[in-house]
């Protein structure tokens, strides 16, 4: 959220992305567009959060469970 602030001061779009990247693993990623791309920023911002759900999915699915071992 710090980082967010100094993008936003310069007038530049900016959101923070939560990424789930396994099961109950979580990061953040934060997209940073031109001035004026708004609408972009948003756009890929929702596409990537979509995208990392269903790796998280995937990536889940391919993990033996310890009752499986």
């Amino acid at each position: 959220a710090v980082f967010i602030l100094v993008t936003s001061l310069a007038g530049l779009p900016a959101v923070s992305v939560p990424v789930q990247v396994g099961a109950h693993i979580y990061t953040g990623m934060q997209v940073v567009g031109q001035y004026g791309s708004d609408d972009s920023v948003l756009e890929f911002a929702q596409k990537v959060s979509g995208m990392t759900s269903e790796f998280a999915h995937e990536f889940r699915a391919g993990i033996p469970r310890a009752s499986s071992i």
